[in-house]
C-alpha cells in the first residue's frame, strides 16, 4: 500500500483466496448494496431489524423516520463508554430523510422492532443466537436494542441483563475463542446465527492478520457447517446441518473504498421510482441505498459458480439486485414468519431490492435464485497456510493476555 494513500491500495488475490475459492464452488451476488450509507454501528442495525431508526415510525416524534448515522461511542477493547443501551457518553448523530444532520442524542438504546421478535413470536419459536467478540462493541447490535438489553424489572443501566441476552448471545473468551465454531461441534447450532468475527480476523486493515485470517476464518465456519455430521429434526426426517444449512457471508459495509457502480435507486413507498421531491412519503430517502458490499451464498442447493445478477450483455439491466433487506426478507419467508414491521413499510425487509410484492412485480423471494440446482455434497474451501481451525480456537491460549476486541472505530470502519 502506498505510504498515506490507503485510497489507492488493494487487496492481492492470494491473500482472499478463500472468498475466491467460495464464489467459484457456490454463489456471488454482483449486485448487493449496503442498505444504509453508515459505517459499522447503523449497518449492524439495518443487518438485525431492517433499520437504525430510534423508535417506530409511527411515534408522535417521527424519530422513526430518522437514522442513525454514525459509530459514536464505539466501545470494546478497554474503550471506555460501550456502546448501545449500556453506553455513557459519545453518542452518534442522527440523520433525517432529507440526508439532514441531527444534534448527537441522548441515547444509543432504541425501540424498534428487530428480525429477532419475529423469530421469538413465531409458533413455535424460532431458535436464534448472536456471536459477538464482546458485548460492549458497535458490531453488538442487540446492545442497542432496549427489548434485548434490558429486563424491565431489573436495572435499566450498566451492562444488558435481560433474558433474551442470557439466553442467546455468545461472546468470545480467552478459553473459546470462536463459540460458533465450538456450537457446531457439539451440535449446538441454533435455526438462526449471526456471527460477527474478532477484529484480529474481520478484514479490517491494521487488525494484525492481513494475509489470510479473515478470509480463513469464514472457510473454516463453512467447512465445519459441511462435514459436520450433526443432524436437525424437520419434520419426521432428520437431515445434517449441510442439508438444510444456507449461509450468508457479507460486510456490514464499504470500508470507505470506491465503486464504480452508482448505489441502487431510492425507493419512494409504493412505486419504488427515484424521486426525493416529496420526502415525507419516501422511505431512506437521502440516506438508502450505500455502495456495493460482497456477498456470498453457501448451500448444497447453490450451483457451483453462480452469480447472482450477471450480465447477459453490455447495456442490460441486472436481474437481481440486493441488499440487506433482501437476507431479512429471505429469513422471514423461510421461517414463515410475518414482516418485520408490517405493515408499516419503513423497513428494509418490506424495501427490499428483490421482493417485487409490494411495487406490483413478480412476487420474488429475495435471494431465492441462489437456491434453484440439485442437491450437491459439500465442498471443502482451502484456508490460507498458517490459518486452520486450530489456529483460531487456540489463538488466546496461545497468546496469553490478549483479549477479545472488536473494531476501533471510523478511522478502520
Amino acid at each position: 500500500m502506498p505510504p498515506g494513500c490507503p485510497q489507492y491500495s488493494f487487496v492481492q488475490k492470494s491473500d482472499v483466496q478463500p472468498y475466491f475459492d467460495i464464489a467459484t464452488n457456490y454463489g456471488f451476488a454482483n449486485y448487493m448494496f449496503a442498505t444504509n450509507q453508515g459505517p459499522s454501528m447503523p449497518a449492524h442495525q439495518f443487518l438485525l431489524s431492517g433499520t437504525s431508526a430510534p423508535a417506530v415510525p409511527d411515534e408522535p416524534h417521527g424519530w422513526g423516520l430518522d437514522f442513525v448515522a454514525e459509530n459514536g461511542n464505539f466501545g470494546g477493547g478497554g474503550i471506555a463508554g460501550g456502546s448501545g443501551c449500556p453506553a455513557t457518553d459519545n453518542f452518534p448523530s442522527w440523520v433525517d430523510f432529507t440526508a439532514g444532520f441531527l444534534q448527537p442524542q441522548l441515547s444509543s438504546c432504541y425501540d424498534h422492532r428487530t428480525l429477532v421478535d419475529s423469530l421469538e413470536n413465531h409458533d413455535p419459536k424460532i431458535t436464534w443466537r448472536y456471536y459477538a467478540p464482546t458485548p460492549d462493541i458497535i458490531w453488538t447490535a442487540p446492545n442497542g436494542i432496549r427489548k434485548l438489553c434490558y429486563d424491565p424489572n431489573k436495572s435499566q443501566t450498566g451492562p444488558c441483563n435481560s433474558d433474551y441476552w442470557t439466553e442467546n448471545m455468545k461472546f468470545e473468551s480467552t478459553t473459546d475463542s470462536v463459540p460458533v465454531l465450538t456450537d457446531i461441534t457439539n451440535c449446538q447450532l441454533r435455526q438462526m446465527s449471526w456471527v460477527i468475527p474478532d477484529e484480529r480476523w474481520s478484514d479490517h486493515p491494521g487488525a494484525g492478520f492481513e494475509t489470510g485470517a479473515g478470509p480463513s476464518y469464514v472457510a473454516n465456519i463453512v467447512n465445519a457447517i459441511g462435514n459436520s455430521p450433526c443432524t436437525d429434526m424437520i419434520g419426521n426426517q432428520s437431515y445434517t446441518y449441510w442439508q438444510d444449512t444456507a449461509i450468508f457471508i457479507v460486510w456490514d459495509d464499504w470500508g470507505g473504498w470506491y465503486d464504480h457502480v452508482k448505489p441502487s435507486p431510492i425507493m419512494r413507498k409504493g412505486d419504488g421510482h427515484s424521486d426525493c421531491e416529496n420526502a415525507g412519503d419516501s422511505w431512506g430517502c437521502g440516506y438508502v441505498y450505500g455502495f456495493r458490499v460482497p456477498l456470498l451464498v453457501v448451500s448444497a442447493y447453490t450451483p457451483a459458480g453462480y452469480v447472482s445478477g450477471a450480465l447477459p450483455s453490455p447495456g442490460m439491466q441486472p436481474d437481481y439486485v440486493h441488499d440487506f433487506g433482501s437476507i431479512l426478507r429471505f429469513t422471514e419467508v423461510n421461517f414463515r414468519l410475518d414482516y418485520i414491521a408490517n405493515p408499516n413499510p419503513y423497513y428494509a425487509d418490506y424495501n427490499a431490492r428483490d421482493n417485487g410484492q409490494h411495487l406490483g412485480g413478480d412476487g420474488n423471494i429475495p435471494l431465492s435464485d441462489f437456491f434453484q440446482g440439485s442437491y450437491r455434497n459439500f465442498t471443502n474451501i482451502t484456508p490460507a497456510a498458517g490459518f486452520s481451525t486450530s489456529f483460531f480456537t487456540g489463538y488466546f491460549s496461545a497468546h496469553p493476555g490478549e483479549v477479545p476486541i472488536g473494531p476501533d472505530g471510523d478511522d478502520a470502519d
